[in-house]
């Protein structure tokens, strides 16, 4: 089943051939996608936008990784253990 209408139109020299006929619907549609695309250039995608705002978040955790490399196990479990006092101390971290 197609999606769109089809009409026979007689095409020079070739008799009969099968064309799709452009509705006024689909001329429509294909304004809204083509406004769609323009936004999406200006403002971004709604993801692009999301992964935007974690982008601070994610420099903020990236600095700190330079210190923790250097630490070993047991000093990575003595820190957890110190962030989970100061979590029931009510501290936020």
């Amino acid at each position: 089943m197609a999606r769109f209408p089809l009409n026979w139109r007689r095409s020079p020299g070739s008799g009969l051939e099968l064309q799709r006929v452009t509705t006024e619907l689909e001329t429509e549609e294909q304004e809204f996608r083509m406004i769609g695309a323009l936004a999406r250039k200006f403002f971004g995608s709604a993801n692009d936008r999301r992964v935007k705002g974690y982008q601070s978040r994610v420099n903020a955790i990236n600095a700190l990784e330079p210190d923790l490399v250097k630490l070993t196990d047991d000093e990575l479990k003595a820190r957890t253990a110190e962030f989970k006092q100061q979590l029931a101390q009510g501290k936020t971290l």
